[in-house]
């Protein structure tokens, strides 16, 4: 008995295998780093004595201005508030009055009206008046302010023209 021969399992022939491409790796872009500035020192200058003057003048005439319009608005509050107050008194009573009595005392009401409106006329005038002579008074006030500062002034410049002449004198030598 012969023996039979195994077949031999035919291989499988083996394709050729791809290459794989290699993918491109993507350059990063560097960042510029920003130069920082440096901040120039500024020099300080030196100020002169007659500005800080001009400031301080306008400081105080500011300071002025505001306060004559506060007193201004305050007093003319005031006028009104009682005007309005003379008025409404006025208005009750009248209507009171009507109310008990006859006509006859109608014209005595109306009589104590005028006089009240004198008073009141008289009042208003006394106003004016103080204001008028506050006004005055500062005017004074800021004449002698102006006439101190400008001595001052004079001073400094005569002080400084001597500095010059005394320093220019030390040069030449």
């Amino acid at each position: 008995m012969t023996k039979k021969k195994k077949k031999k399992k035919k291989k499988k022939k083996k394709g050729k295998k791809k290459k794989k491409k290699k993918k491109k790796k993507k350059k990063k872009k560097k960042k510029k780093k920003k130069k920082k500035k440096k901040k120039k020192k500024k020099k300080k200058k030196k100020k002169k004595k007659k500005r800080r003057r001009k400031k301080k003048r306008r400081r105080r005439r500011r300071r002025r201005r505001r306060r004559r319009r506060r007193r201004r608005r305050r007093r003319r509050r005031r006028r009104r508030r009682r005007r309005r107050r003379r008025r409404r008194r006025r208005r009750r009573r009248r209507r009171r009055r009507k109310k008990k009595k006859e006509e006859e005392e109608e014209e005595e009401e109306e009589e104590e009206e005028e006089e009240e409106e004198e008073e009141e006329e008289e009042e208003e005038e006394e106003e004016e008046e103080e204001e008028e002579e506050e006004e005055e008074k500062r005017k004074k006030k800021k004449k002698e302010e102006e006439e101190e500062e400008e001595e001052e002034e004079e001073e400094e410049e005569e002080e400084e023209e001597k500095r010059r002449r005394g320093g220019g004198g030390g040069r030449r030598r």
